[in-house]
């Protein structure tokens, strides 16, 4: 890719072609995309896998809104919410926990180039540093379902653990880790 003034010029396997505005819808892969068109940029894309809990169809009538905690501005996640859906189930999550592979949707997803980059990024260790208490406590509620039943039981005290059911693959958020803050983009 070449920017000129009034138009931007991309050459493929397949030729080239000429446009006057570009749009890259590159989600986790942002970044790179950038830097393949030449274009510095002062952020990493950070990949946080968020899981989620479904309550059981017994549970679906305890939720009619969602249920969101109050943000803390000073943390780069919202924090575990209870969202009842449109078939009528109730979805407890997403959590937050760092994923060691860009598209990395299982727990044990890993590849040494997508963790090297990100444990390499300057801005991450920066991060962490200013949220390492609910960072921690991030990954032990992802290791621990008591841990997140906790979390969930502010908002609904009589949820027990047998009311969480796996739900769905895990997806990956990728706040974007700039020089000035993280802001999350889903």
């Amino acid at each position: 890719m070449r920017e000129e003034a009034d138009q931007v010029n991309l050459e493929t396997d397949r030729g080239g072609m000429r446009a006057r505005r570009l749009i890259a819808c590159a989600g986790l892969f942002a970044g790179r995309v950038a830097k393949w068109c030449g274009i510095e940029d002062d952020f990493k894309i950070v990949p946080f896998r968020g899981e989620y809990y479904r309550l059981g169809c017994e549970k679906n009538k305890i939720v009619n809104h969602l249920i969101y905690p109050v943000p803390d501005p000073a943390l780069p996640f919202l924090g575990v919410h209870l969202t009842r859906m449109i078939d009528g189930c109730v979805t407890v999550g997403p959590n937050a926990v760092l994923s060691l592979k860009r598209e990395g949707y299982s727990r044990f997803a890993f590849s040494a180039a997508d963790s090297l980059e990100t444990l390499t990024y300057p801005g991450f260790w920066r991060v962490m540093r200013q949220n390492l208490r609910s960072g921690s406590d991030e990954l032990l509620n992802s290791l621990f379902k008591t841990r997140y039943l906790a979390q969930c039981r502010k908002y609904c005290p009589e949820l027990r653990a047998s009311d969480l059911h796996d739900y769905r693959p895990a997806s990956v958020r990728r706040p974007s880790c700039g020089t000035a803050r993280w802001s999350t983009i889903f």
